[in-house]
């Protein structure tokens, strides 16, 4: 099994979870989020995507992200964009 890119534990418990991606479009933020929910058990409440950019337009890829979000299919809810770009999302585990 691969590992996750960022993993902070504290007394024998995951307590963040972290995945690190460069965007390459909505198809590959999918998979990158079933990565990571596939790193996460019914334990973990804390767990982020961290997306970089280098070859798009910010402003596309800040309008792209939540549409990706809103069609994945463990979406639960999602929460108000925020500041610096923040997308907070409530995703179901998956199984």
């Amino acid at each position: 099994m691969k590992e996750t890119d960022i993993l902070v534990r504290a007394r024998g418990r995951n307590i963040f979870i972290a995945e690190r991606k460069f965007w390459r479009g909505s198809a590959d933020l999918k998979n990158a989020i079933d990565q990571l929910l596939g790193y996460t058990s019914w334990r973990d409440t804390k767990a982020a995507l961290l997306i970089f950019n280098r070859d798009t337009e910010m402003s596309t890829v800040v309008k792209n992200v939540p549409e990706a979000v809103q069609e994945h299919p463990n979406l639960a809810i999602q929460l108000r964009l925020r500041p610096r770009n923040r997308i907070p999302v409530r995703l179901h585990p998956q199984g």
